[in-house]
């Protein structure tokens, strides 16, 4: 007897969400794209996406004709889902705060429609503490799900291979019991899953943004150095790339700066949390 497939509902259908939902469909998962509007939701089944991303719209027409993968903005189909997944890609205001209504309002209707010990996966980036609202919320509720957060590393151009072959998934952990439903979801994936509390994770995500902001102004301020002593700075570059504690896939490229967007938002979410807690980060004010 052919064992059934199990369901995944993706919420959420810009480049981290198509890019997920068609993925998992691509591993034998029947996937549900879900999302409000319902003019995307047409043409998405017809395998038209709403972005580029290189092998994306050729693998979403190959699941859309296996059967496997399906889009609507009927919240209703996560009642059928073994697992929930939010992946919108979270939006900024003009200060660079992640704007998280699009997230809740999705979370709204995941509650009410989350299966009784279902499984909750937030992808979308969201500030340290969410998630553990989230899993209270549910937990109060009859369905007693399970949360997990596993940050969103997808790369513009590779987006496919960077989450199904990434080095390593960070995995945030509701309870105990989110281990073991979150190692079959990810059955498929044969390289490290790094479990760890909610907040941990929350903050992991964080943090690796705020590391890659302080290299890019580094490397920019040595580099203005390195015109003045008529240094070469790719050659300054070489040289510290060739340290095994700094090591060649060091985020260290001089030229423009950042402003906003992905660096610009978890800047900002680390020096509020810092604030609200009564934290100094002089590092990265």
């Amino acid at each position: 007897m052919v064992k059934p497939k199990k369901k995944v509902a993706v919420i959420g259908l810009w480049h981290l969400g198509c890019t997920v939902a068609v993925s998992l469909a691509s591993k034998g998962y029947k996937v549900f794209g879900i999302d409000f509007e319902s003019k995307a939701i047409g043409e998405l089944n017809r395998g038209i996406l709403p972005l580029f991303e290189p092998g994306l719209e050729e693998l979403t027409k190959r699941q859309l004709r296996k059967g496997n993968l399906s889009f609507t903005n009927d919240f209703k189909n996560i009642k059928k889902c073994d697992y929930v997944v939010i992946a919108y890609d979270t939006p900024v205001d003009n200060k660079d705060r992640p704007d998280l209504n699009i997230v809740l309002k999705a979370f709204g209707r995941i509650k009410k429609f989350i299966k009784q010990d279902g499984l909750l996966i937030v992808m979308s980036q969201v500030p340290a503490g969410t998630c553990r609202k989230f899993y209270q919320t549910l937990q109060k509720s009859k369905k007693k799900a399970e949360v997990a957060y596993n940050p969103e590393n997808v790369r513009l151009g590779n987006a496919i291979s960077t989450y199904l072959d990434a080095d390593r998934q960070i995995i945030g952990l509701s309870s105990a019991k989110t281990k073991s439903l979150i190692k079959k979801f990810y059955s498929f994936y044969k390289k490290p899953l790094l479990f760890m509390s909610l907040e941990s994770a929350e903050l992991v995500k964080h943090s690796i943004n705020a590391f890659l902001a302080t290299s890019v102004s580094f490397i920019n301020q040595i580099a203005d150095l390195s015109e003045k002593l008529r240094a070469d700075i790719s050659e300054v570059v070489k040289g510290l790339k060739s340290d095994s504690r700094i090591g060649k896939k060091a985020f260290l490229s001089p030229g423009l700066g950042f402003a906003g967007g992905t660096l610009g938002r978890d800047l900002k979410v680390l020096n509020l949390l810092a604030s609200k807690y009564g934290v100094a980060l002089p590092l990265i004010k």
